[in-house]
């Protein structure tokens, strides 16, 4: 806090990372310096304090942020034993995720899980964050829904070969991430359809580079999942997790949309009148989209339409959108 009151989330972020870096800094300083079992032993007690942090029971979020921000910032600095402390952050941060509900904690700790899985030598806390994340998506609540999409995302950008292994059924071609994902993109709360958005576009990624050939079943049953969400009566959830699985398929499924354009245009801009704010604001968020996609087929049908609800829109008040980057 201060005399203006608490401090925006970003500046508390910012500061946590630049106190985290000066004890990476001193910690550099003393593997130089020091003796291997002094320097063992000032490590120890370093890992105990960042340690207790986030198990704590006392501690509040500051706390397990702090705690968070200072393992992110360690990660690469020189250990004594990188095999033990490899385990003991991993551990630390996988009890982190299961323990805690709040975005901003679960979303710090994916971080640094994926920090420290980028160029891991030891790889089986990264097939077990993955395999763990894919289960926790099959159940129905939101907060391990949210700790899996955030995870997920985070090894797909730094994991991708393990990502890749662990998801894609080299036998059959199915993929378990696709095949549990559209269910939470209809999840109830808002940030979870948004995390599993970002999770999906990290997975069509990886895809698109990896087997290109072979992705049109998968791009399918995501599709056809997006058109469920668009059939009369469904609710405004599904509505808007259909339209966040749209823009994952304009920017990563390569030519597959077009022979579905207009259908997708069709079903976007049916949405514009919708009753609530989140899905008009969606449909506003992909209309440009629409059009760079396929600017001739989108000028010819739906330019004078998408410009009359975009002209209705931007004469109305804002929304009130909540910031999920705290």
């Amino acid at each position: 806090g201060g005399p203006d009151g608490p401090r925006p989330a970003w500046v508390r972020r910012r500061r946590r990372a630049a106190a985290a870096a000066e004890l990476a800094a001193l910690m550099r300083v003393l593997a130089h310096e020091l003796p291997p079992g002094g320097y063992a032993a000032a490590e120890a007690g370093l890992f105990r304090a960042v340690f207790g942090l986030i198990h704590d029971r006392r501690s509040g979020l500051a706390e397990r942020l702090s705690g968070v921000a200072a393992m992110d910032a360690l990660v690469p600095v020189p250990s004594a034993d990188e095999e033990k402390k490899t385990i003991k952050f991993a551990n630390v941060l996988s009890r982190g995720l299961m323990g805690n509900v709040e975005y901003e904690f679960l979303a710090a700790a994916a971080r640094a899980l994926g920090k420290m899985a980028r160029g891991a030598t030891n790889v089986d806390y990264v097939e077990f964050e993955v395999t763990r994340a894919l289960e926790w998506l099959r159940t129905e609540r939101s907060d391990r829904r949210l700790a899996a999409t955030l995870v997920l995302k985070e090894l797909a950008k730094t994991a991708p070969t393990i990502f890749f292994a662990k998801t894609n059924q080299a036998t059959s071609g199915a993929n378990d991430f696709i095949d549990r994902i559209v269910p939470v993109l209809r999840d109830p709360k808002e940030i979870v359809r948004v995390c599993a958005a970002a999770a999906l576009s990290g997975c069509l990624k990886i895809l698109a580079e990896r087997q290109a050939k072979f992705n049109i079943d998968k791009y399918c049953k995501i599709y056809y999942g997006a058109l469920e969400g668009f059939e009369r009566n469904s609710p405004p959830e599904a509505v808007h997790g259909s339209l966040l699985i749209i823009g994952e398929l304009l920017e990563h499924s390569g030519d597959f949309i077009l022979p579905r354009f207009e259908e997708a245009c069709d079903a976007v801009l049916g949405l514009a009148g919708h009753r609530r704010p989140i899905v008009r604001q969606a449909v506003v968020h992909l209309v440009p989209r629409l059009a760079r996609r396929c600017p001739e087929a989108f000028g010819r049908k739906y330019l004078e339409r998408s410009l009359g609800f975009l002209l209705a829109a931007a004469s109305q008040p804002p929304p009130n959108v909540r910031s999920f980057d705290a």
